[in-house]
């Protein structure tokens, strides 16, 4: 898959958001780059792909969350979303 590189800014910085075949969704905030890439491909359904998308903007958002946290809030906002009707 072809990476397809998008931007936007979160907390006033600047990040790349990425399609990329090797994960399902991951935020990297080391060494100065801010990255977040996402596999569309790897997601059942449309609103999985939008809890994951939610989740890695999430932990750019508030690094120091622990997982559990991100997931919970991604989970309820895609949740919210879905029901309001916003799908891919």
């Amino acid at each position: 898959m072809a990476r397809k590189v998008r931007y936007l800014r979160i907390r006033g910085r600047i990040w790349s958001i990425e399609n990329a075949a090797s994960w399902k969704g991951l935020c990297v905030h080391k060494g100065g780059g801010r990255t977040i890439i996402l596999n569309p491909k790897e997601h059942k359904t449309d609103v999985d792909f939008m809890d994951t998308t939610i989740h890695e903007v999430l932990h750019a958002q508030h690094p120091k969350w622990t997982e559990r946290q991100v997931a919970a809030r991604a989970n309820e906002i895609a949740q919210a979303l879905w029901l309001v009707g916003f799908a891919r």
